[in-house]
């Protein structure tokens, strides 16, 4: 009986495989040791500003979150005050408050002398104090109060001081530390944005803010309540 014969493996089929397992391991190794040292530079001198323009971005989310938190408190406390809008054929007495009639822009008006309301609704002013007279012996009215316009004094008012400042700088604000680029109101029309007065009925409050590395955020405020 004829025994089988086995061969051993060609020696140099063997060098070629350990050969290219030294190869492998060698890419493998140079492969991380790149890594570990992009990691080590990212630690170093400039690690640390994708860190920053992260906390940079939260806290200018929390600023704009805290503006909006603001604005809805104002507007709960002033749809609480239950102020009727403005009606034709009223005796209106001093003292008497009112809003415009479909309260588009948040302004309030206070009768500084009493009489019945014409069928027309008067051309409601929009700035602070200013008053209208309604025709035929009506009421006189005068502006005391308008969210937007609350709102708009705020966001530019330096924190704990009382003076506003809009220069385009970064300034410590009653809201936070931003950079208030715009806060002014608009209109659309026909997708259009364009520069609007504070008593256009569709007028929108916009405000941009800005962090130390350039990251914005926008919000647009309404006064209907």
């Amino acid at each position: 009986m004829t025994r089988p014969v086995i061969w051993p493996e060609p020696q140099a089929r063997r060098k070629g495989a350990v050969l290219v397992e030294i190869l492998a391991a060698l890419m493998v190794s140079g492969v991380l040791a790149v890594l570990l040292i992009s990691v080590a530079g990212l630690t170093g001198s400039e690690g640390h500003q994708p860190t920053a323009a992260l906390k940079d971005s939260l806290a200018l989310q929390e600023v704009m979150a805290n503006i909006t938190a603001d604005y809805h408190r104002m507007l709960a406390d002033e749809a609480a005050l239950n102020r009727r809008a403005w009606e034709p054929g009223v005796a209106y007495a001093a003292g008497d408050e009112v809003t415009a009639a479909n309260r588009p822009f948040g302004h309030v008006y206070r009768c500084i002398s009493g009489g019945t309301s014409n069928p027309v609704e008067p051309a409601w002013p929009a700035a602070a104090g200013a008053t209208v007279t309604e025709t035929g012996g009506g009421p006189v009215w005068r502006e005391i109060h308008s969210l937007l316009d609350e709102l708009k004094i705020r966001l530019a008012t330096l924190d704990g001081t009382g003076i506003q400042l809009m220069d385009g700088l970064l300034h410590q604000y009653e809201y936070g530390y931003y950079r208030l680029d715009f806060v002014d109101y608009i209109v659309f029309s026909a997708d259009v944005e364009a520069l609007s007065g504070p008593l256009e009925p569709d007028a929108i409050l916009k405000v941009e803010i800005r962090s130390e590395s350039g990251d914005r955020r926008t919000a647009l405020f309404t006064a209907i309540y």
